[in-house]
This record gives C-alpha cells, structure tokens and sequence, in this order.
C-alpha cells in the first residue's frame, strides 16, 4: 500500500493579497505610485468615476493612511 502524505512543496506561493486597495497601499508605500495616482485609482476601482475623467472631486477622498 502507498500512503500518500502531503509534502511541502519546493518553492514557496505568495499568500493571496487582501484587496486591490491593499495592493495600491503596497505600490505607494514603496513609491511606484504617486499620492495622487493613488487617489485617482482608488475612485476609479471604486466605480467613483471613469478613467480620465477625475477632477477636483479627488480631494473628497481625504489622506492616505498606509
């Protein structure tokens, strides 16, 4: 008889992330992406707004907090 136990594998799977807005905090904090990039992204994954067409209204969204 052959038992079949589980084996770790060997290279490691990177854990699913959160969320996107997790992933855009990643990319600012490591400074791929500008505040203000950020801003705009977060309304436009939100459904806020279509691309390109962000205005003064991304001031409503506050700071960043990391």
């Amino acid at each position: 008889m052959h038992s079949h136990s589980r084996q770790s594998q060997p290279y490691s799977v990177e854990q699913p992330r959160d969320s996107w807005r997790e992933i855009l905090k990643e990319r600012l904090a490591r400074g791929e992406i500008t505040t203000e990039e950020y801003r705009r992204m977060v309304q436009v994954l939100r459904g806020d707004s279509p691309p390109g067409s962000l205005g003064d209204e991304m001031d409503d969204l506050g700071p960043v907090q990391l």
